[in-house]
């Protein structure tokens, strides 16, 4: 490293390990000097709010602050939140921010809990961030502020960390008294007020020739508006600034309308080809996903030169979209509906190739119904629904789920259509019972019954179970009894032995809450059997497990620690963290509950102090506690 002088080390190496590469490129930068002076300024604050207009700025801002204080904070920039964005998909990009800057809890967390407990999420995070000098920039937050609410209201008192908000609307979760009590600042990023701007503007795009007079004229009719006038430069250069004063109508909204017009028809054909491509594209994508809408020749010749002209911005590495302001002319442009469905559609074939994350499919379903595809994208969701469930996002799916039942509702007659709307209802009841919702999840239920009592088929399986669980959860012993056993029937005759297993294990359960723990172990037997002969290692070991619960009940201690011995080899073989911490848990009840340890504490300690640190280790608070 001797041979690298120090400050370039420290610019340009020295910093990868901690700012996010997702930062937005800047290729000029003008005036603005008084705002970037009260953000540094707000540095005091724990929330910072950049708020302004479409296309006043805002993130040309933001991305000059963030370079100013990546020597003393840890920037990461979050990039574009959208209208798919989730507070569990923010909160798996932050710990993975953390995670690579050695602050793994809230990332171990996810990995073994999933999002369900949304406060203990926070909480971590809270810690994570009052623990270090982090600075995270949220762009487009207006796009989720339903979303994220609950977690700015959390973060307005953490420190030393940063939140920066970059937003066209103010923020409901802060008010007047979090301003006074210098918890948030405000700052407004307006018109450019010194016309001395527009002129270094233009002589740093090389346009030197407008006198005074005319250069005041300019800025005043577009009320010094860094986009449009960003757009009568790219005008300027084909014709003289003075002549454009004349064309250009008196009105602001008309004089807009008409720049974006005239410099979108001034445009090479293959720079409008790519602009539509890139304007289907509602959040920033790839070249990837521009080629999967249509072919070009040599695209990336023809995406720089949009990007010298300050059309298209690069978000981050190969990241690209168009701005607001223009997109929906762009796609007005495209004359016959059936070429703009079949962008949409061969958008929505990209979203579906990529790695099937929550988000991409979600793009994918939206990209579909643009492309009157309302089945498609219906089947997408429906498939999907219990992933979407776990990871997040059922504010997300609630709708499409209920638009896909009504969609394939229509089709009455149709058995895969009374399928796909059985399968709706199915996973809607499932979500309402993991979330402690009975009723809800029963009604559900009892709607997917009905789809599928004329159809039959494998959903009747998962149908009988979810029964099953909505009335163990109602302590109605003798229905949860009935439908479990329904479930094994249907097993039984379709000769599907895991299916069996499952049924045997429910059935344990139901005997287990009566109280008859020798019925309970005899079926648990049953299904241990079947997963450890077949390697299905997480069934045969929490089967183990609530064996070794049932023998400390009938006080057959011995038995109780052969089988939660056996518990836990099994769940580190799986590395099931959460599972090893409640099974160390388990086994220091037992040690508790055996009289022959009347004396002797020191067992219940160790499996209590091993399961502790394994708690710690993951996040788990509530563990911890």
């Amino acid at each position: 490293m001797d041979e690298i002088p120090e400050d370039i080390y420290n610019r340009y190496l020295g910093q990868r390990l901690k700012v996010s590469m997702e930062i937005p490129q800047i290729k000029t930068f003008v005036g603005r000097n008084s705002e970037l002076l009260e953000l540094s300024n707000s540095l005091d604050k724990n929330i910072i709010i950049i708020e302004g207009i479409a296309g006043i700025g805002k993130t040309y801002v933001a991305t000059r602050f963030a370079e100013e204080i990546k020597g003393e904070y840890d920037v990461h920039w979050y990039g574009d939140l959208s209208e798919v964005s989730t507070l569990s998909s923010v909160m798996q990009r932050l710990a993975e921010f953390l995670k690579d800057n050695g602050r793994p809890k809230l990332f171990n967390h996810i990995e073994n809990f999933g999002y369900y407990d949304i406060d203990v999420l926070i909480t971590i995070l809270k810690d994570e961030l009052s623990d270090n000098k982090f600075a995270i920039f949220f762009d487009n937050y207006h796009k989720a502020e339903g979303e994220l609410k609950q977690l700015m209201e959390q973060l307005l008192c953490i420190e030393p960390s940063k939140i920066i908000l970059i937003t066209r609307e103010e923020p409901a979760f802060c008010s007047v008294l979090d301003e006074r009590e210098n918890r948030v600042a405000k700052i407004k990023i307006d018109h450019w007020d010194d016309y001395n701007d527009t002129r270094e503007m233009f002589r740093l795009r090389g346009i030197e020739t407008v006198d005074d007079a005319a250069l005041r004229e300019i800025h005043d009719r577009l009320h010094g508006h860094p986009q449009y006038l960003n757009l009568f430069y790219i005008l300027a250069q084909k014709s003289k600034p003075e002549e454009l004063m004349e064309k250009l109508p008196k009105a602001q909204e008309d004089a807009h309308s008409y720049l974006e017009k005239e410099v979108y028809d001034s445009l090479e054909w293959d720079e409008k080809h790519l602009l539509k491509t890139i304007a289907v594209y509602r959040i920033p994508a790839t070249i990837d996903a521009f080629l999967g809408v249509e072919d070009f020749t040599d695209i990336d010749e023809i995406l720089n030169s949009l990007i010298n002209k300050f059309i298209v911005n690069e978000i981050g590495i190969d990241t690209y979209n168009v701005h607001e302001i223009i997109r929906d002319y762009c796609l007005s442009d495209v004359k016959k509906k059936k070429t703009l469905r079949n962008y949409y559609n061969r958008a929505a074939e990209y979203y579906s190739s990529e790695d099937a994350n929550p988000e991409s499919l979600l793009e994918a379903s939206y990209h579909y119904i643009k492309a009157g595809e309302h089945e498609t994208s219906a089947a997408i969701v429906i498939s999907n629904a219990n992933d979407f469930i776990d990871k997040g996002f059922w504010n997300k799916i609630e709708y499409p789920l209920k638009d896909a039942i009504k969609t394939f509702g229509r089709r009455r007659h149709d058995r895969n259509a009374l399928r796909m709307v059985g399968l709706a209802h199915l996973c809607i009841g499932d979500f309402y019972l993991r979330c402690g919702d009975l009723d809800m999840a029963l009604e559900h239920a009892e709607k997917s019954k009905g789809s599928f009592a004329r159809i039959g088929g494998d959903g009747k399986f998962d149908l009988y179970t979810l029964f099953g669980g909505i009335y163990g959860e109602m302590h109605k012993i003798n229905e949860s009894r009935e439908y479990f056993k329904k479930s094994l029937d249907f097993a039984e005759k379709n000769d599907d032995d895991y299916k069996k297993a499952l049924a045997h294990a429910n059935i344990g359960i139901v005997h287990s809450s009566e109280g008859d723990e020798t019925k309970a172990i005899e079926l648990y037997l049953n299904s241990l059997k079947f997963f450890e002969n077949h390697n299905y290692t997480t069934n045969a070991a929490t089967t183990c497990n609530n064996i070794a619960d049932a023998y400390s009940y009938l006080n057959e201690y011995n038995k109780a620690y052969d089988f939660i011995k056996k518990a836990i080899e099994l769940y580190e073989g799986t590395e099931a963290t959460c599972h090893i911490a409640n099974t160390y848990s388990t086994y220091a009840a037992i040690y508790l509950n055996d009289p022959a340890n009347k004396e002797n504490l020191d067992p219940v300690l160790k499996c209590l102090s091993r399961s502790l640190k394994i708690y710690e280790k993951i996040g788990h608070l509530r563990g911890e506690a």
